[in-house]
């Protein structure tokens, strides 16, 4: 049982680590759908897409090195679960509330990532 979550969690992080990698990737394209964007505008949203990016695969590759390294049930790996969780439940809730339909498809599926992964730590921790 504990191999699976280790498992699931790994795979479930190295996923969300990928999508942020993409989403660090994809900036050039996404500038570009926004018309008549300000030099100064087009810098802050290339700013914006990088740090979301670059936070995405750092909360999908902590959970899972931890995970990996240490098991899930180690009580220092339990706290940086905890805060990982909550971190991408914040985090997938401001792309929601912010207007989900209206956001970019890259955007939407990151989101979805996060809060898939957010919950799944929530409930290894509730459960074990």
């Amino acid at each position: 049982m504990i191999a699976i979550v280790t498992y699931v969690g790994v795979g479930l992080g190295a996923l969300l680590a990928a999508w942020g990698f993409f989403h660090q990737l994809i900036v050039g394209a996404a500038v570009t759908l926004v018309k008549d964007l300000e030099d100064n505008s087009a810098r802050l949203l290339v700013m914006s897409w990088v740090a979301q990016g670059a936070f995405m695969t750092f909360l999908g590759l902590l959970p899972a090195a931890l995970l990996l390294l240490y098991g899930p049930l180690v009580p220092a790996v339990g706290a940086v679960l905890f805060l990982c969780a909550m971190a991408l439940l914040f985090l997938s809730g401001h792309v929601l509330v912010t207007g989900y339909a209206t956001h970019i498809k890259p955007i939407r599926i990151g989101a979805l990532i996060e809060f898939v992964y957010g919950i799944y730590l929530l409930t290894v921790l509730i459960l074990l």
